[in-house]
């Protein structure tokens, strides 16, 4: 598993500084999060290319702890 993806232009990351495993992206985006080891990971088999922008930003916006990026490539 990663801590960053990037496709068509986005990049989208996990800060395992800031992350405390909530699993409130797990939620959001089952398919592309993952929670192990008390810190949320990307799948690696996950194309990026197959979710709008929105709810990549909605999974990133559901993280107390901001610790998830969704940014321009």
């Amino acid at each position: 598993m990663k801590t960053e993806l990037a496709a068509d232009g986005l990049r989208l990351s996990i800060d395992h500084d800031l992350c405390s495993g909530t699993g409130y992206c797990q939620e959001r985006l089952p398919a592309l999060f993952a929670v192990e080891d008390r810190r949320a990971w990307l799948r690696e088999d996950f194309d990026l290319a197959t979710v709008g922008r929105d709810d990549l930003e909605d999974a990133a916006a559901a993280c107390p702890w901001f610790a998830i990026t969704v940014e321009e490539q």
